[in-house]
């Protein structure tokens, strides 16, 4: 169990300071600022979807029910996630990393002020579709209707 606290930790540090540092400079990936307006690069699954002064957004109507993909696969390996999150009145978000149809690791930051054990940052991972959480803390502060950059 230390070993998964140390790699969550490890994740978390990971996302907060830039691994500019690093002696390789690793080639870019995927890249969507949404300044198109459009959806090209994105599958979505479910939920309503859309761009609103160049932020991507979405209309929850019931717990769960959005749901967006970027392009990637599993192909990539050891890449960097670098965003901008801000949940206007909401929760949960969740960031799905090497998904398949059954098997993925979940990085969900939680909004709030204290309902639900908010705020707190969870990282999960699924396989078989079964979901274990490997690791949280709640040493971020996550307001809601402020803007973070992880």
């Amino acid at each position: 169990m230390k070993k998964l606290a140390k790699l969550f930790y490890l994740l978390i540090f990971l996302l907060i300071f830039p691994t500019s540092s690093l002696a390789q400079t690793p080639s870019l990936l995927f890249e969507d600022d949404f300044s198109s307006g459009n959806l090209n690069k994105w599958s979505i699954e479910y939920g309503n979807w859309y761009i609103e002064n160049e932020q991507l957004n979405s209309t929850l109507v019931l717990p769960g029910d959005t749901r967006i993909n970027s392009t990637g696969g599993s192909s990539w390996s050891n890449y960097a996630l670098d965003l901008d999150v801000n949940n206007v009145d909401a929760i949960d978000e969740g960031i799905a990393i090497r998904k398949t149809a059954n098997d993925w690791y979940e990085f969900n930051p939680r909004h709030g002020t204290g309902i639900f054990g908010t705020p707190q940052i969870k990282l999960f991972k699924v396989v078989n579709g079964v979901s274990t959480q490997v690791g949280n803390t709640h040493a971020i502060p996550l307001i809601n209707n402020k803007s973070y950059h992880l």
